[in-house]
């Protein structure tokens, strides 16, 4: 039986192109993106919706038709709220500097994520974050660097739990990219090279897809490259 992975999808590159890796290491993907928008006019969720804002929705949609894979928008503002926002305002009463980003990731983006992928019978979530989990010998999971440096996101997630980490995939870290026009390289179970060949009709459908709604085609065609070459 196929592991179920949950794929928290922001409706960008990245986690498009994890959802799309997970896919074809056979795993049993499903798209989800986050609502955690308050109760906003649509304007300002459309002006200051983040990530995860309605036109996210749209996009993340469109790639998982694409893919072929389940999409679906779960409620979680009300952990939004009490993780971030609540804690947000309480930091800055208490003249603290709070770091709202890293709160999101462990208690919205992992615990409660994880807890509702649990709930659907999932073995997994999936994010595009460019790091990697490794397991040491002695049982412990860590995060380590990613290939490309300079998209480097462990900074982020220093915060996770052993028990998040555990059921958590990263597949985009092995790419490794600079969009000059002329070279990609990836890097696979530790070995680094370049991939020849011409992209499957999924994926060189998400690259025409980003191009009609992204200022530049740069990022899903440098990605794109660390992955066929």
């Amino acid at each position: 039986m196929k592991k179920k992975v949950v794929v928290g999808r922001s409706g960008g590159v990245d986690s498009s192109v994890a959802a799309y890796l997970l896919k074809e290491q056979g795993y049993d993907v499903i798209g989800v993106t986050m609502q955690i928008w308050q109760e906003e006019d649509v304007f300002t969720q459309e002006e200051e919706g983040g990530c995860c804002g309605l036109s996210a929705v749209d996009d993340a949609r469109r790639v998982a038709q694409l893919l072929d894979i389940p999409y679906y928008v779960m409620n979680f503002r009300d952990d939004f709220q009490k993780a971030v926002i609540d804690y947000f305002v309480g930091e800055y009463q208490k003249g603290c500097t709070p770091n709202p980003c890293n709160a999101c990731n462990r208690h919205v983006k992992w615990e409660a994520l994880l807890t509702r992928a649990k709930e659907i019978g999932a073995d997994y979530i999936a994010t595009g974050h460019y790091a990697r989990i490794k397991q040491l010998e002695n049982g412990r999971y860590t995060i380590q660097n990613s290939v490309t440096a300079s998209k480097d996101q462990t900074y982020a997630l220093y915060n996770l739990t052993q028990d998040q980490l555990a059921y958590t995939l990263m597949p985009v870290w092995v790419l490794n990219y600079k969009y000059n026009g002329k070279m990609y390289s990836f890097n696979m179970n530790g070995q680094t090279g370049r991939v020849v060949g011409t992209p499957p009709k999924s994926i060189a459908k998400i690259a025409m897809l980003f191009c009609g709604i992204t200022a530049s085609c740069a990022g899903i065609f440098a990605l794109l490259g660390g992955l066929f070459g």
